[in-house]
């Protein structure tokens, strides 16, 4: 080890001063007593390690907040009918708080695994938003669905997007979709249009967002990309309900074309939603509009000359 070494956040030795000191000598940028000063004064000024949660501690926190979450629905759901407006807001703020407040705790002390878990608990966080929401509408009129599901899924994609802010954090900008989708649900409850003009507005957007992965520096790319792909073939279902064939066919397409952009990117995950999504109009479309033994086996024969052919291009790559 050289003489100097910088103790990152995660533990790891990292001589980063080490090395280029040695090359500003080489390059006569400084003195070597220059270098050595350098050297002493970070030395003094590094900051010590923080406490690391291992794999055995990280797994315990997330099984211990899992088995809260469920004794507490356990425990509060029958009663939850009977509880008054007041009751139901303070625990939905008390779930909020804990969650954001112990998840921002969390991922200022800088290692990844207490990012990970300070992540977690944002989400528990955002289910209080969630929760206080629901409640609130319950309160004013609970028979309307559609108001239910804006009031919900704006705040929650609203918190997610300020989280997420485009760094990798999977799981805020998966909240933050999951938002999304559940307040436009709900505003295309309120409006009341027809399910398949719905789906050409998510079938737009997704394109646009796959779009947008390529002129746009998106994190976590490989997440936002299959959301983008997952959408899309959602929105081409949902033509169904204009003709079931047709829905049919634009979601095979579109999930044809996920799985190409997946092979040409040589992304594993963009492919399995793709692959996923095919099997899924395939089965729609034979169910709806081929039968017969005859029919069966030639879309079997497809899908595993489909297989076949991803394969075959992997190995090749």
């Amino acid at each position: 080890m050289t003489p100097f070494a910088v103790e990152r956040h995660d533990g790891a030795r990292h001589d980063w001063l080490g090395t280029h000191a040695d090359d500003w000598v080489a390059a006569g940028l400084i003195t070597p007593e220059q270098a050595a000063s350098l050297r002493a004064y970070e030395a003094a000024h590094t900051a010590p390690e923080s406490g690391r949660l291992g794999p055995v501690a990280e797994a315990a926190a997330y099984v211990g907040a899992v088995l809260a979450l469920i004794g507490g629905a356990v425990g509060l759901g029958p009663e939850w009918g009977a509880m008054n407006t007041g009751a139901r807001l303070a625990i939905a703020t008390a779930v909020a708080f804990v969650g954001f407040v112990t998840g921002t705790w969390l991922t200022r002390i800088g290692e990844s695994a207490t990012r990970r878990l300070g992540s977690f608990l944002w989400v528990l966080g955002s289910g209080g938003v969630a929760l206080a929401a629901g409640t609130t509408v319950d309160a004013i009129d609970p028979a309307n669905d559609a108001w239910m599901g804006i009031a919900i899924g704006l705040p929650v994609a609203a918190v997610g997007l300020g989280l997420w802010h485009n760094t990798d954090r999977a799981l805020q900008l998966l909240t933050a979709a999951a938002g999304l989708g559940i307040g436009l649900g709900g505003v295309a409850t309120l409006v009341d249009t027809p399910v398949w003009m719905n789906g050409l507005v998510v079938w737009t957007a997704a394109v646009a967002w796959w779009a947008l992965t390529f002129t746009t520096d998106i994190r976590p790319l490989v997440l936002a990309r299959c959301i983008g792909s997952a959408a899309a073939i959602a929105g081409a279902f949902m033509f169904i309900d204009l003709n079931v064939h047709l829905g049919s066919v634009l979601a095979l397409v579109t999930a044809a074309g996920v799985v190409l952009l997946g092979l040409r990117l040589h992304t594993t995950a963009v492919l399995v939603v793709g692959v996923v999504g095919a099997v899924m109009a395939a089965q729609t479309l034979l169910q709806n509009t081929l039968h017969g033994p005859l029919a069966a086996t030639g879309v079997a024969l497809a899908g595993l000359l489909t297989v076949l052919a991803i394969v075959v291009r992997t190995r090749r790559t």
